[in-house]
């Protein structure tokens, strides 16, 4: 018995000794890949033979980006609180993006690609005097990390005025003042409407070799580029055209109403008819007053708010029966 305790003992206290003695396992480390950015899609075109062509009819401006024998992309506006513009390729996979200011003292535009990693921006000093000059204003087109790296400019600036059109022929320049690329020929839309003339269709100039970058790269120039042919406008060339007119025949005719409407009377005018009226609405037991305010209320509407004459031959003859009507009241109330 003791014998076999004994064993029992040796057996127990080796194998504690090799769980003691035993290696602790290693933690396993899982590594963390850092996430790879897609490749961007392109154009897959040079600045040589480019065409910016906007469709006139489509609700939400879109600019066909074309070289002399197919498409290339799209560049279409993006809904959101700002005007901004997304050049897509003709799948509608997105390459690169502009985000126009919101307010006159922001006066950066930034440009990202499909990553949403900043490619560059274009930069201005606000002016004013431009608001009645209605000239394009010099941008410095800046890279990714802010450098100055060349110049986006008008060279058509004597001509320009309040009533002049609101687009512009640019050009893209070196600090050295060498034009690197432009746009050129433009074309079509219509002419003598003064701040909304545009014309829809231009070409892109490649005017020298320089390999600048990002502002020589195909997809970077044709996106600003559609910027300014684009003007910031959401919506396309005719329907910005037609909610103009619909916009100002409404304030026009809101002007009209208002100044009209300011010869009807002073308050105590008003007051006075009022009193009046109440005083016959109580004699006639109530209906001929509201008959009354309902011929007055009808000839009130927006669409006759200056017809005062219509207004006053169509309340007199319901004025003449209310005196009638008036007269025999006071009459039977003196006979009794």
């Amino acid at each position: 018995m003791a014998r076999y305790i004994i064993l029992v003992l040796a057996v127990w206290g080796a194998k504690v000794g090799a769980e003691t003695l035993a290696p602790t396992a290693a933690p396993v480390v899982i590594p963390v890949l850092a996430p790879v950015e897609k490749v961007c899609p392109t154009i897959g075109s040079s600045l040589t033979g480019l065409e910016l062509d906007t469709e006139p009819w489509a609700f939400f401006r879109t600019i066909q980006v074309k070289s002399t024998t197919q498409l290339l992309g799209k560049i279409v506006s993006v809904p959101s609180l700002t005007s901004s513009y997304a050049l897509n390729d003709v799948h509608g996979n997105l390459i690169s993006k502009i985000v126009n200011p919101g307010t006159f003292w922001d006066t950066t535009k930034d440009i990202y690609n499909c990553n949403d990693v900043k490619m560059g921006s274009l930069n201005y000093i606000f002016e004013w005097s431009n608001s009645w000059t209605n000239r394009y204003l010099k941008h410095k087109v800046l890279d990714a990390s802010g450098t100055h790296v060349a110049d986006l400019s008008d060279e058509e600036e004597e001509g320009a005025n309040f009533f002049s059109s609101r687009q512009h022929m640019v050009f893209l320049k070196d600090l050295a003042g060498t034009s690197l690329a432009s746009m050129r020929k433009p074309v079509g839309g219509f002419s003598n409407l003064g701040p909304w003339s545009e014309k829809l269709t231009v070409q892109i100039d490649s005017t020298s070799l320089n390999p600048l970058a990002p502002p020589m790269d195909p997809e970077f120039v044709a996106l600003i580029f559609g910027n300014v042919l684009g003007m910031d406008s959401k919506v396309g060339p005719y329907w910005n055209l037609i909610l103009n007119v619909i916009i100002y025949f409404v304030i026009i005719i809101y002007a009209i109403c208002v100044i009209c409407s300011g010869g009807d009377g002073g308050d105590e005018a008003r007051k006075v008819k009022a009193s009046a009226s109440e005083e016959k609405e109580t004699l006639l037991g109530g209906h001929g007053g509201q008959a009354q305010q309902k011929v007055e209320n009808k000839t009130k509407s927006f669409w006759n708010c200056c017809s005062r004459r219509g207004s006053a031959v169509t309340v007199a003859p319901m004025q003449k029966a209310e005196d009638a009507a008036h007269d025999a009241a006071a009459s039977a109330h003196g006979h009794h």
